[in-house]
């Protein structure tokens, strides 16, 4: 039990800072947004975009840390029923899951803002 305890808690580590990464991501291109939104496009500032903006932050971060769990108990309960999983098998798929899902989400949350970078510098107006 201390096993399974030991592995969640060490994938949740990895998931607190894909989740950092995610948000500092996420943050970057909603407050480029905001300033974009409001001073390029001249559009009212509006506060359900924001709202919706923090709950889809928390509902990522609540879901990935489910996921993150249930990625972790796959290859323990196999072992438990009889299907021996290699570890290091199990490790490097747990951490190929863990981390592709904070690049694929961060890089596009990255670029997002970056577009919207160069739309505020630039004073381009379709981004």
């Amino acid at each position: 039990m201390d096993y399974i305890i030991q592995q969640i808690l060490e994938n949740l580590k990895n998931v607190g800072l894909g989740c950092g990464i995610f948000v500092i991501s996420y943050l970057s291109n909603m407050i480029l947004g905001l300033w974009y939104n409001i001073k390029v496009l001249n559009q009212e500032f509006d506060y359900h975009r924001l709202i919706n903006s923090a709950l889809k932050i928390l509902a990522f971060v609540f879901g990935t840390s489910l996921l993150a769990i249930g990625i972790t108990l796959v290859p323990i309960f196999a072992d438990y029923v009889g299907v021996v999983i290699p570890e290091e098998y199990t490790d490097v798929l747990q951490a190929i899951a863990i981390v592709s899902l904070f690049i694929i989400c961060s890089c596009k949350y990255l670029v997002e803002a970056y577009n919207k970078f160069r739309a505020i510098l630039f004073g381009e107006r379709n981004v």
